[in-house]
């Protein structure tokens, strides 16, 4: 088979196209880790040791990072470099995984952010939730309402 110049065309169309879909997946993951991590583009940048115009190409999808550039951007956003690279952000909403991940790193910064008094009472309250014997209230889509019950210094 004979390969014409209208056929050479089409070839290099498709790693075109693989690029387009790779840069929107990593810009997506860029900036649902920026989400979660409560961090601006220029916080973002700095983290990762990237100029800003360059981070901002970057995350508005615009360009495709060169592998060091994203091992930086991994490095500054605590994830490792392959998370950009495995499962687009469209597989991973509709699987439910990225939601999750990204819950449970909200959960985790929050976390660092209280004192032990309060880590130990929500571990106490997260083992009776666990165990059942903390009574699940609906509210706002929780599953239950901590408010409810407070340690004895909140009455």
């Amino acid at each position: 088979m004979k390969n014409t110049k209208a056929d050479h065309r089409h070839q290099t169309k498709h790693p075109n196209q693989i690029d387009n879909r790779l840069r929107r997946a990593i810009a997506a993951k860029i900036q649902d880790l920026m989400k979660v991590l409560d961090l601006s583009i220029e916080e973002a940048a700095l983290s990762s040791e990237l100029e800003y115009s360059n981070f901002y190409y970057i995350v508005k999808g615009k360009k495709t990072p060169r592998l060091d550039t994203l091992f930086k951007i991994a490095h500054g956003l605590h994830v490792q470099p392959e998370y950009f690279l495995i499962n687009t952000p469209d597989q991973d909403r509709r699987n439910g995984h990225q939601k999750d991940k990204m819950l449970s790193n909200e959960i985790l910064n929050e976390l660092a952010k209280m004192d032990n008094s309060a880590k130990t009472f929500l571990l106490n309250m997260l083992k009776l939730y666990n165990t059942k014997k903390l009574p699940a209230r609906q509210s706002r889509g929780t599953g239950f309402e901590p408010r409810h019950i407070l340690p004895a210094d909140h009455n």
